[in-house]
Parts: structure tokens; sequence; C-alpha cells
């Protein structure tokens, strides 16, 4: 099933997906900021330990059964699109 979703991100970690499927899934997400950055990776992601996504950019990765992608940002309100396919 594919679904997407706007979500906001701020200095507290955020899931973009859930966990619990048994098939694997692809996850693309776009950072809509014009300025700011986004943070993703696992539980633990943070500005200096995550995968950096700048303003307008966009990242898609295939994820495991059950694994579960997160995102932070070091500013509030930062909006990021997510597709799960």
């Amino acid at each position: 099933m594919i679904t997407s979703a706007r979500l906001t991100i701020g200095e507290s970690i955020v899931a973009l997906n859930t966990a619990g499927r048994n098939v694997g899934m692809y996850l693309t997400v776009k950072n809509t900021d014009a300025v700011e950055l986004v943070y993703i990776g696992t539980l633990e992601v943070t500005a200096l330990a995550g995968y950096e996504l700048g303003p307008g950019e966009s990242i898609t990765a295939r994820l495991e059964p059950n694994e579960v992608l997160y995102a932070v940002s070091t500013a509030t309100g930062i909006d990021v699109t997510v597709l799960r396919s």
C-alpha cells in the first residue's frame, strides 16, 4: 500500500514510518524547507550523527521489514514530505 504524509520536524526525534510490516518498503523523504537542514537515521539520530538532508533535497531508502527511519532538526517547524511504498 502506498501512503504519503507531510510531517513537521523539530528538535525532538520523529518517526517517518511505523514498524510492523512483514515486508520491506521504500521510503522517500523530501525536506521542503527553504533554509534549514533535516537529519535522518536511527532512533539515536542527531545533527552530528545523521544523514544530512538539505533544503529541497530528497532521498529514497529501502527499508527491511520492521525498520523505522527517524528525523530531527536543529530548528523547529521544518516540514518534510514522506512517500511510503
